[in-house]
Formats: structure tokens, C-alpha cells, sequence
């Protein structure tokens, strides 16, 4: 009776247990950790912006906030604070860094005084369409730009919007002429400031929330915005006229603090990313759909609405095309590139084109260098279709960025060779880049033109065909720096950078002084990313080195400059041209200051002072929006590539074909080219794929201004 009673008590047991557990096995395993969620912690999270609680943006933020508690059974709890009630724009954006607030809502061009590349959005009379914004927003370029906000300590989700910019003001604004001398408030952003000054203007900076009574003050006479902050702010109750033009881009970028986004499980981060996304396209959808009702609003408070006509739209583009060259630097040439190549594919691929492809580093350390080089291209190709092009056809450039990545750099030249009419391809500045994409390039027959890259292996011509330099070649610049060193010291040590480059150059001078019975007295070689050469600088002293040779490209030698500088007694440094490829001087002005200093050049625009040199100096100063020739940055990529191209250019033209065998045969008969280096006589030939020797080379050291000086000159 007993084991009776205990056999019935035991299998009601079971059946309690079978019961219980059967509900919990039958949720998803994604249910299972957000019960778990709840019941170890409930996180409540502040998310903020800028505009009122009746706006789409605030109704999108409810949608968002309300689908994560949802979705984590309420263990995620977001209060939204709209309207600025935690502080201005860039003090939420500091309190969002600092993690005082969650997730930001903040307008692009108030981010981009913390991430200067966020002004992308803000560029006027761009984007072609809002489809082509919203593609790019979503696709590479708009990961890319969020990328960019972890360096100050945001996590990058999405971009909002407010919707299209429309001009308002107490007068008629039709023409560029109406803009002359009319007070404008604007955002803090040097984009949107260069934009109306362009026409004109005087700006004043002023806050959202303080916008409408500045002009109901006469403090000023207008201002841009979209249709729902106009309303949203009462703007049309103060302004008479709306001039609809959607010439810029008013993007909300949606942003999690870093220091909340990493104290957050990992099922928890996922489901705000994903719900932030999925917000997207509604919130989206709701800002359009808002614009009709709001025009009918401010039309029917008796503010004139006009349409910005389609041919002053054009004299507007025009005089705003400077904008995005000039500030390509702040923004990033690997986002405006991508950008460029995105549009030219949708807009402009099947059209009569010859393409000269670009592959360059535009993001890593020789972003600097990669730009002059484009630029060098840009500016060869602007002067070619002034001229009317070549053979009939206009030219166009594809530019890509290798990100200093060999396996990138053979990906970008295997994309470039699929264009139609492709004529040749420009690339620099890494060798282990370029020996990587000449296998690509051999097959492809078409003609590589290097306009800064030293390693001398790159053009041998019994490896390989049709890869020409208009750059120093380390066979001879080696020999010409060590001579160069021989002239004033006896026991050199030499710092080289851990790549075939830096290889190459230690190689070549340890045997040059060799030969010459000089030995090097300490070497060091150094990966990418060396943050620290203070023990081996001692090192060099305490074998009595008297002088450094440095082989390093901007990053690494900064940092020897830096050591070195720091140093009681300093040894003189003889540099190869790496550290010109950035803006080496000015951020390493106070160090140079206390250091003997010199350099290998081929080019500066302070001694190359030709027609040709002094032309392309202009138009770059004029093309860039720049001041003076010394802004002029990495000037030898400049005329390298400017000559690399114009070269090109003549062969098509004497060959009169674009088959890529007869243009590279016709580079090689080229008798006579006056270049911005310098005037050439036969730059290449069958036997010789260098434009440049010994006689091009020179030391020099950088001037008070960070101008580049020939040491002969001194």
C-alpha cells in the first residue's frame, strides 16, 4: 500500500514538473532570454532631439520606443524627451558621447561639428534625386559615414530625416541675384555658412528653438528648413515668402551612445538596431506624406509659395559645385568617390565616355597623398574636356579607395577594368598595393601609370608591360639620399618602415655606403601603427650614431620627429618623401622647429616654377577653394598624376584608337610632353618605364610656412 501511494505521489510529481516546463520549451529561444531579461533587470534608457512633441519625428520615437518594449517584454524602457528639454543640440550630442543620454536624434550638420564627414548630408544641390539619397543613406556610403561616429564614442544606427530644405524670407527669393546682401540665419556648419555666402549672403548663426523670433526681430530676413520644422516652429507666421527649391537635405541621424550600447546584452542591442531600422522607412513615409497638408498650411496663412524654376535650379548648381570639392578633405574622399562612382553608374555608365580609372588610399595614412593624386587626375581631365575631350569623347574617372589594402587595391582594379572605354589606370601610393594588381593589369593589357610609388621592382621590364612611372624609382632615389648623407655625416643609423618600400630602401643604402666603406651603425624596423621608437633612438645614440635615415610614411614618422625632438641632443634626420604625403608640417611644426630636417623631392611648386606648374597651381588654388600654393597638400602627387594623365592622353590621341595594346605601344614613341615637372624629352621608351631620374631629384627642408625648399636654395 505503501509503494503504492509513493509510485502515485512520484508520477504526479513528474506530471507537475512535464507541466510546468512544457510552456517554457515551447517559447522560441529569443523569447526564453527576454523573460530572462526581465526577470534579471529592466533597463531604462532616455532618448532625446529637437523637435516638438507633435512632429513626425517625436511620433516615429513613440513608434520606436513602444516596438523595443514590445519586443523585450518591457525589459527595455525608453523615455523620450523632445523639444530640446535636455539642452541644445550639441549639448546633447556631448551628453549622448558621455552616456547621460541613450539614443539621439540630432540634425546631420550639428553632428558634424563632433564628426566633421556627417556635413556630407548637408551638401547643396547634390543629391539628383531622393531616391538617390535614400540609396546611398542606406547603402555603402551611409555605413561608411556611421562608421565614422565610434571615434567619438557613438554608435551610428541610421539617418532620419526631416525632409528637404525650402527657402523662406521677407522678400522673393527666385534668382542667385535675390540672395545678395539678405540676412540669413543658419546652422553652425561651414557647408551651409560657404553655401549663402556663395550668393552673397550675410549669416547669423542662431539656435532652432531662438529662429523664429530673430526674424520676427528683423535680427535677420531668412532662412532654410523643411516644410515641418517651418510649421512646427511657427516660421510661415513670420516670413512672407517660401521659395520650394529642396536644395539640401535636413538628415536626423539616429545614434546610441557607446558607453549605454556596450552595458546592454547582446539580444538587447540587436533588437534597438533592427527596430531603429525598421523605423526608417516609416518615419520616412510619414515626413512625406506630412509636406502637402503642411504646404496648404502655410499657404493658406498667406505666405506667397513659389517654385525655384528649373533654370535658376541650374545657375545655383553651378555656382555650388566648388562645395563639395572644397570640403572633400573634411568629409572623406573615400565617401565623396563612392558617391561619384554610385551616380556616374546609374546617370551617366552607357553614355560615350573614355574612363580613366583612379585606385588610391583615400582613408588610411596616405589619405592626404590619395587625394592630391585624384585631384592631380581631376584637374588633367578638367583641361582635356575644355578642349573637347579626346578623339570626340569626353573623359570621365572612377576613383576607388584601397584603404592601403593589398587585397582591396586588386579588387578595385578588377572593378575599374570591367567599364567600358576604360583607357588606363592611375595608382599610388603603396607598392605592396600596385605589386598586388599587376597580375590584373597584365591580363587586362591596359596601361598602369604610377605617380607615387618608389619600389623599384615596379617597373622592370622584363616582368612586366605597360606600367609607367612618373615617380622616383628606389633603385636610383636610394643611392641619391645615402650620397646625400655622405656629404655631411659617417656613422648613420636608419629607422625603415616594415613593408617592401621601407625593405627595399634599406636594402639599396646599406649596400651604397657599403660600397663606400661606411657602415650603418644601428637599423630598426618598424610595423604600421608604431606609437613609440624612444628606446630605439637611444639606442642609435649610445652607437654613436651622428644622423637618423628615415624611411616612414607620415603616421610613423611623426612619431620619430616627436622622439626625436624630445630628445637632449637630436640627431639631424634625412628623410625619404613619405612624410610629404600628409600634412606632415603643421601637425608636426613645434618638432621640426628643434630638428635638423631634410628630405627626397621631385616636385614642389616652389621650384617648379614653369608655365605648366604654375597653371596647375591655379587651377587647383581656384578648383579647391584654397588660398595660397602652400595649401596645396602632397603637391608631387599633384603633378605626377597630372602629368601621368596628360601623357595617357597624348598617346590616344597620336595612336587614335582606345585599344588598349596600341596605347601603351604609342606611351613608349611619345617624343616631347611639357609637363608641370618638367619639360620631357621621350618620358618613356621600350627599354625605360620611369619619366623620372636623378636629375629630377633634390634634398629639401620645409620653410617657416611649411613651404617645401630645395637645401641647395638655402
Amino acid at each position: 500500500m505503501k509503494k503504492s501511494y509513493l509510485l502515485f505521489y512520484m508520477l504526479l510529481l513528474i506530471l507537475l514538473v512535464v507541466i510546468v516546463a512544457v510552456p517554457f520549451f515551447e517559447q522560441t529561444p529569443s523569447e526564453q532570454t527576454r523573460d530572462a531579461l526581465v526577470k534579471e533587470q529592466v533597463y531604462k534608457l532616455k532618448m532625446a532631439h529637437n523637435m516638438p512633441p507633435e512632429s513626425v519625428m517625436h511620433q516615429a520615437s513613440k513608434m520606436f520606443a513602444e516596438r523595443v518594449a514590445q519586443k523585450t517584454n518591457n525589459s527595455v524602457l525608453i523615455d523620450i524627451y523632445p523639444n530640446q528639454a535636455l539642452g541644445n543640440d550639441y549639448q546633447m550630442v556631448e551628453m549622448t558621447r558621455l552616456g547621460e543620454i541613450d539614443i539621439l536624434l540630432t540634425p546631420s550638420a550639428k553632428m558634424g561639428v563632433s564628426e566633421p564627414s556627417m556635413q556630407f548630408v548637408d551638401l547643396p544641390f547634390f543629391f539628383p534625386s531622393r531616391e538617390d539619397l535614400y540609396s546611398l543613406l542606406d547603402g555603402e556610403v551611409g555605413n561608411m559615414l556611421l562608421a565614422k561616429l565610434s571615434s567619438v564614442n557613438l554608435l551610428g544606427v541610421t539617418f532620419w530625416e526631416n525632409g528637404f530644405k525650402h527657402f523662406t524670407s521677407n522678400k522673393p527669393l527666385l534668382s542667385a541675384e535675390d540672395f545678395v546682401d539678405e540676412k540669413i540665419r543658419v546652422m553652425k556648419s561651414r557647408i551651409i555658412i560657404d553655401q549663402f555666402k556663395t550668393l552673397g549672403s550675410q549669416t547669423v548663426a542662431i539656435d532652432f528653438h531662438e529662429t523664429k523670433k530673430a526674424l520676427q526681430d528683423g535680427v535677420v530676413d531668412g532662412q532654410e528648413n523643411p516644410l515641418n520644422a517651418i510649421v512646427s516652429m511657427d516660421i510661415h507666421k513670420v516670413q512672407k515668402y517660401l521659395t520650394l527649391s529642396e536644395h539640401a537635405y535636413m538628415g536626423y541621424i539616429f545614434s546610441i551612445s557607446l558607453k549605454t550600447y556596450k552595458k546592454l546584452p547582446q539580444e538587447l542591442r540587436k533588437i534597438l538596431i533592427d527596430t531603429a531600422l525598421e523605423i526608417t522607412p516609416l518615419q520616412r513615409a510619414l515626413a512625406q506624406a506630412d509636406e502637402e497638408k503642411l504646404l496648404e498650411l502655410i499657404k493658406a496663412s498667406g505666405v506667397e509659395v513659389n517654385a525655384l524654376q528649373p533654370q535658376e535650379r541650374a545657375k545655383l548648381e553651378k555656382l555650388m559645385e566648388y562645395i563639395p570639392k572644397k570640403y572633400e578633405e573634411l568629409i572623406g574622399g573615400e565617401i565623396l568617390s563612392k558617391t561619384q562612382e554610385i551616380l556616374f553608374d546609374k546617370y551617366k555608365k552607357d553614355q560615350d565616355f573614355y574612363v580613366i580609372g583612379v585606385d588610391v588610399d583615400l582613408s588610411m595614412d596616405a589619405k592626404t597623398s590619395g587625394l592630391a593624386i585624384k585631384r592631380g587626375v581631376e584637374l588633367a581631365v578638367e583641361e582635356i574636356n575644355t578642349r573637347g575631350g579626346i578623339l570626340g569623347k569626353k573623359v570621365a574617372v572612377i576613383v576607388k579607395d584601397n584603404s592601403a589594402l593589398a587585397s582591396k587595391g586588386a579588387k578595385n582594379v578588377k572593378d575599374l577594368l570591367k567599364y567600358k572605354n576604360l583607357i588606363g589606370v592611375v595608382g599610388g601610393l603603396h607598392s605592396a598595393v600596385i605589386l598586388e594588381q599587376l597580375e590584373y593589369m597584365q591580363h587586362s593589357g591596359i596601361s598602369l601609370f604610377v605617380p607615387w610609388a618608389a619600389v623599384s621592382s615596379l617597373t622592370d621590364i622584363k616582368k612586366h608591360d605597360c606600367i609607367f612611372r612618373v615617380s622616383a624609382n628606389d633603385l636610383y632615389a636610394s643611392d641619391f639620399i645615402a650620397s646625400n648623407v655622405l656629404k655631411r655625416f659617417k656613422k648613420p643609423a636608419i629607422f625603415y618602415e616594415n613593408s617592401v618600400w621601407g625593405r627595399d630602401n634599406h636594402t639599396n643604402i646599406k649596400r651604397y655606403l657599403g660600397e663606400r666603406g661606411v657602415e650603418i651603425v644601428y637599423a630598426k624596423q618598424f610595423n604600421r601603427g608604431t606609437s613609440d621608437l624612444t628606446q630605439d633612438i637611444a639606442s642609435s645614440l649610445a652607437e654613436g650614431a651622428d644622423a637618423l635615415i628615415m624611411i616612414a610614411n607620415p603616421l610613423e614618422g611623426a612619431v620619430i620627429v616627436q622622439n626625436m625632438a624630445n630628445t637632449s641632443k637630436p640627431l639631424p634626420i634625412v628623410s625619404h618623401w613619405g612624410i610629404t604625403g600628409g600634412d606632415f608640417f603643421s601637425e608636426n611644426s613645434k618638432a621640426i622647429q628643434k630638428l635638423d630636417l631634410t628630405f627626397f623631392q621631385t616636385f614642389s611648386f616652389f621650384k617648379n616654377t614653369n608655365k605648366v606648374s604654375q597653371k596647375l597651381a591655379q587651377n587647383y588654388i581656384q578648383s579647391y577653394d584654397k588660398k595660397d600654393v602652400i595649401d596645396i597638400k602632397a603637391a608631387s602627387g599633384v603633378a605626377h598624376a597630372y602629368d601621368s594623365v596628360n601623357i595617357l592622353a597624348l598617346a590616344l590621341e597620336q595612336t587614335g584608337s582606345a585599344e588598349h595594346k596600341a596605347i601603351c605601344r604609342e606611351v613608349q614613341n611619345i617624343k616631347v610632353y611639357d609637363g608641370a615637372v618638367k619639360k620631357y624629352i621621350y618620358p618613356f621608351t621600350s627599354e625605360r618605364y620611369d619619366a623620372l631620374d636623378v636629375e629630377d631629384f633634390y634634398m629639401a627642408r620645409y620653410g617657416s610656412r611649411g613651404e617645401i625648399i630645395e637645401v641647395e636654395n638655402e
